[in-house]
């Protein structure tokens, strides 16, 4: 896939920034044979919607010059970041993906992140490490 044509597929993502979810990142990784994407959902009552549109959105993606597509879904609240759900290739499309969500994850200590760099105004953005 081309440079031009993964950018407009993730505008096209982005729409639903701050509707299903609140923001969306992508990027295309052939040296690691993947196609990432990061999504930052509100809490745990945005996954089970987030994970049904990328379903049918990322799908077309699966398998391009053998790359998979990735999908990790995460949350912060109280200074943590909280891992809902990772899927890899086909994982994402299977019948029983919704069963790999984690309504009551883990988390973390949060450290900056690409979400910080790429939207650094938005109230949950960390400031850069001096």
């Amino acid at each position: 896939m081309k440079s031009q044509e993964f950018e407009e597929f993730l505008d096209n993502l982005k729409r639903y920034d701050g509707k299903i979810w609140l923001r969306i990142l992508g990027q295309t990784h052939p040296q690691y044979n993947e196609i990432p994407f990061w999504v930052l959902v509100s809490g745990p009552e945005q996954v089970e919607t987030t994970v049904l549109k990328l379903q049918k959105e990322l799908y077309p993606l699966q398998g391009v010059d053998g790359l998979n597509v990735t999908l990790a879904v995460s949350s912060y609240r109280d200074g943590l970041k909280c891992q809902h759900v990772m899927y890899h290739g086909e994982e994402l499309f299977s019948d029983d993906a919704l069963e790999e969500i984690d309504y009551e994850p883990i988390c973390r200590e949060r450290r900056r992140s690409l979400f910080d760099d790429v939207y650094p105004d938005d109230p949950w953005a960390l400031p850069p490490e001096r």
